[in-house]
């Protein structure tokens, strides 16, 4: 992984730029040093991913109409097991479950 994708590196680019500003705080260039690392690391931890590119920047392959696929895997899944809360098919009791586990009759998924 490079240090760039390392969440530290992003705070420690905000400390130091932070630190070189406070050193000097009219120092304008350190102030938009300062600037930077904290859009760099805001851009990071919240990526924009709705936004479409711009379609000078997408290769004419990419522009070409696609095929459907059908409905997304997702659509169905768990269309035959809807969702329980958990702990609805657990005995209340702990020393009871302890007793079903070991004895292989909760079962799993």
């Amino acid at each position: 992984m490079s240090a760039v994708h390392e969440p530290s590196w992003h705070d420690r680019a905000v400390a130091a730029a932070a630190d070189a500003w406070l050193s000097e705080p009219r120092d304008t260039v350190a102030y938009q040093r300062l600037v930077d690392a904290v859009l760099r690391r805001r851009a990071w931890l919240q990526p924009t991913l709705d936004e479409a590119p711009s379609v000078d920047d997408v290769p004419m392959a990419a522009t070409e109409p696609r095929h459907d696929d059908g409905p997304e895997l997702l659509d169905e899944l768990g269309a035959d097991r809807p969702p329980v809360r958990l702990g609805d098919d657990l005995p209340a009791d702990p020393r009871a479950l302890v007793a079903q586990l070991r004895a292989g009759l909760v079962r799993s998924g």
